[in-house]
């Protein structure tokens, strides 16, 4: 049985502000997570999107921590969505 290739983007509080999200990736096999910033985070969800892994947000959308990026807006637009996500919260990048 073939197993999708997904990621994922939450929120956490890792003790710095720059590395406020955790961005998340199963390739089949194994899963990784790595503390990334605001713009790490937007980069990496679009360079997964662009090479077929699924957004878990898409998939299981009622999970509540995970983070909407959306890829097919501008970049303004998905930044304005991150921030409304992360409401009352510094934007480090």
């Amino acid at each position: 049985m073939k197993k999708e290739k997904t990621f994922a983007v939450t929120y956490r509080e890792f003790g710095s502000p720059k590395l406020g999200y955790m961005f998340s990736w199963y390739d089949g096999e194994k899963e990784t997570f790595i503390p990334v910033s605001l713009h790490g985070a937007l980069a990496l969800g679009e360079h997964f999107d662009s090479i077929g892994y699924l957004d878990m947000v898409h998939i299981a959308p009622t999970h509540h921590e995970y983070v909407e990026l959306d890829y097919r807006r501008d970049r303004a637009k998905r930044l304005q969505s991150l921030a409304k996500a992360t409401e009352g919260l510094p934007l480090s990048d």
